[in-house]
């Protein structure tokens, strides 16, 4: 008696599994639509086009959402918006980094030295002239 009911939950939890991975297979298979179900659109609002970090704790993220981007400074105390409602350019007017000139650290290909100072430079003077 022990055996048969060990074998008959056996058999449900399986039947409830299959009917699970056949509905999951369903919803991917035809792209349903659930409630709730976030995504499944071609278009993006929000993108996050560039970070620049400043030091260990603080970076400087270049977000794009709706056709506008927006220079944020993010920091363990918060984060603060350095200038907001910049009009988007299109990917096509800044060309990217050559693969040959492009050199390999830690974290992946980076830009050369002198450029990342004087983006440094930049958002340091701007912060200064925020505060």
């Amino acid at each position: 008696m022990e055996a048969f009911a060990l074998l008959r939950t056996l058999g449900s939890l399986g039947v409830v599994l299959g009917v699970l991975a056949g509905a999951l297979w369903l919803v991917r298979r035809y792209d349903i639509k659930l409630p709730g179900r976030v995504g499944g659109t071609s278009r993006k609002r929000v993108e996050l086009v560039e970070r620049l970090s400043l030091d260990a704790k603080r970076s400087v993220a270049l977000i794009r959402r709706d056709g506008s981007e927006h220079l944020i400074l993010i920091s363990p105390d918060g984060h603060a918006v350095i200038e907001s409602g910049i009009t988007a350019q299109p990917d096509s007017t800044t060309p990217p980094l050559p693969a040959a000139k492009a050199k390999r650290g830690k974290r992946g290909p980076y830009a050369p030295r002198e450029t990342t100072r004087w983006n440094r430079a930049l958002v340091n003077e701007l912060l200064r002239e925020q505060a």
